[in-house]
């Protein structure tokens, strides 16, 4: 949880998560609570300054909760604890 505490504090500080940031950490915490990939697709696009809805609604509902039935990706784009901590200072 401090991971995804890290990744919204510094996100909503300069409106830019870097992907692992924006996919992988928020993105593993929305599957497991079953938040809505709309509602997911639409706080990136508020909270980050360089997101577009052509990118964000695809990355969200295709690779990040895997909501579109496998059309984008072949699985979920997430990680474990162990690669989140050898790729970040979380």
């Amino acid at each position: 949880m401090n991971c995804r505490h890290q990744c919204v504090l510094e996100t909503r500080e300069i409106a830019y998560a870097h992907h692992i940031q924006r996919l992988m950490v928020p993105g593993n915490y929305a599957r497991l609570a079953g938040i809505d990939p709309k509602q997911v697709s639409e706080w990136f696009l508020i909270v980050c300054a360089d997101a577009y809805e052509w990118v964000e609604l695809p990355n969200v509902s295709g690779m990040i909760l895997f909501a579109d039935g496998g059309y984008l990706a072949s699985k979920p784009y997430a990680a474990g604890g162990s690669y989140i901590n050898k790729i970040s200072n979380c």
